[in-house]
């Protein structure tokens, strides 16, 4: 398979305030399986859109960025 390039679109409007922990938890486990190269960017809405990264190549570091 080829690289892979992952869009994450995150609703953190407030009636998903309850959800915060399941969405980090699925966050967390689709980057867990991404591979060396490949590509994840992460987006939130509630009343407007914020990109919190894009196109952030994965590696090592990459992942603690992730994290926090």
């Amino acid at each position: 398979m080829g690289k892979q390039n992952i869009v994450l679109l995150l609703d953190t409007s407030g009636s998903m305030s309850n959800e915060a922990r399941t969405m980090k938890k699925t966050m967390m486990t689709v980057v867990s399986k991404m591979q060396e190269g490949d590509t994840v960017s992460l987006i939130t809405y509630s009343s407007e859109d914020h990109t919190i990264f894009q196109g952030l190549t994965i590696n090592k570091h990459s992942i603690e960025t992730i994290i926090e």
